[in-house]
């Protein structure tokens, strides 16, 4: 999958991608420069491939890096994951350049230009030529 492009996967909620970039986190800081997929799957209690998965769209947010089914964090990635436990609002402030540089932000901007339309509609319009399965029960991940 391109990372040029990507949004949450279906495998993977906001709730776990918030504990995949906490877990990842906190692997680094005991030790690793980069932390292997199958570590990481097993400890945050998901598949191989749903971390896989999840992973591109963090990659694409820039919490994360990736190269190889090894995993690193960004300067952003640690201030979220150090964050996230002790002030969500905090957090999310972290969060705010990150989303609004996502290609998804521009995108739906051009999309909503002449007014508003149904979440599920701009969903499917974002989600448009991307691979893979939308994020279960929702059009977004704003639920950040």
């Amino acid at each position: 999958m391109s990372l040029d492009r990507a949004l949450p996967s279906g495998r993977c909620n906001p709730a776990q991608q918030i504990k995949v970039v906490i877990a990842l986190t906190e692997l680094l800081e005991d030790g690793g420069a980069r932390v292997d997929r199958a570590l990481l799957a097993e400890r945050v209690g998901r598949s191989f491939a749903t971390v896989g998965d999840c992973m591109t769209f963090l990659t694409n947010l820039g919490l994360v890096k990736t190269e190889r089914g090894r995993y690193g964090i960004t300067e952003d990635g640690r201030r979220f994951a150090r964050l996230w436990p002790r002030d969500t609002s905090q957090a999310r402030l972290v969060l705010r350049p990150l989303a609004a540089a996502h290609w998804s932000a521009a995108a739906a901007a051009h999309h909503l230009a002449d007014g508003p339309m149904p979440q599920e509609q701009l969903g499917a319009l974002l989600r448009s030529g991307l691979p893979g399965v939308p994020l279960r029960g929702s059009t977004s991940w704003s639920g950040w």
